[in-house]
């Protein structure tokens, strides 16, 4: 069915009007061919079976009124059929273009529809890239942040465990003798030691000499030595297999080196 529809109006108007008589058009059509045939120059041909005179009497006779009555009413038939046939198209074309206009919505309906849910897959879609590229980013920031907080957060937490370890160092006496014991105790076999601490260790060194004894052989010859040079907390033993640093300051040192290469491993 073609999409297309094609109407025409015709528009009259009142002035230009123009009344068609039938009979005058009838009575003069008829005078033409009486008026032809009585004055044609040369003899008609005759057909068998047909008169001229008979012919000429019928366009002179009275007959001629019903001619053109008949002439007419068929006119009058012509012209009411040509209005029901006219009447008829313009019902079709009428049915036709409200058909077309119900198919027109519903294509447009359809095709609204239709490019309506793209639009919106287009949309979710495009939605969805964003919400994941978000996502990405906010996880590589986290990550960035998170390796330049915990080199922070190991010297924060380092820096108060010095503090924390030397203030306790101050109130704990036998810190610096637990420290030479440790090293005694996993040091080669030596029969002398030397050891040097502080000024402000070197007392309680000397009234606990039997608590180092203990670690050691009771042949083992053991002497301590007060270094002024030394602050609290730091002591120096020397043996026949080496000297040993069990100073609390290096102590933290290689306690604060070891955690630090803990943290960057895991960091890793």
């Amino acid at each position: 069915m073609s999409n297309l529809v094609k109407s025409r109006n015709i528009i009259c108007d009142s002035n230009d009007k123009k009344i068609i008589d039938y009979n005058e058009l009838i009575s003069a059509k008829l005078s033409m061919i009486k008026d032809s045939i009585k004055y044609q120059p040369e003899p008609l041909e005759i057909v068998d079976g047909v008169n001229a005179d008979s012919v000429q009497e019928l366009l002179e006779d009275n007959t001629s009124d019903t001619v053109i009555e008949n002439a007419n009413t068929q006119a009058e038939k012509i012209i009411a059929r040509a209005n029901e046939d006219a009447k008829a198209i313009i019902e079709r074309a009428k049915e036709e273009s409200d058909i077309i206009r119900a198919d027109s919505a519903n294509i447009g309906r359809n095709e609204g529809y239709e490019e309506g849910h793209k639009k919106a897959e287009i949309e979710l879609a495009a939605l969805k890239k964003s919400v994941e590229d978000e996502k990405v980013q906010m996880e590589i920031e986290y990550n960035q942040r998170l390796n330049e907080m915990e080199p922070m957060l190991v010297e924060t937490i380092l820096t108060v465990f010095e503090k924390v370890t030397h203030v306790l160092a101050e109130d704990k006496k036998d810190l610096v003798l637990q420290l030479v014991n440790d090293v005694l105790s996993k040091t080669e076999i030596s029969k002398e030691f030397l050891i040097r601490v502080s000024s402000s260790d070197y007392k309680f060194m000397l009234d606990n000499r039997e608590r180092i004894n203990g670690v050691v052989s009771n042949q083992v010859h053991i002497e301590i030595v007060e270094d002024p040079t030394f602050k609290k907390g730091q002591c120096m033993i020397e043996s026949d297999s080496g000297i040993y640093d069990c100073s609390l300051d290096i102590q933290l040192e290689n306690l604060i080196s070891a955690i630090k290469t803990m943290a960057c491993l895991v960091s890793d």
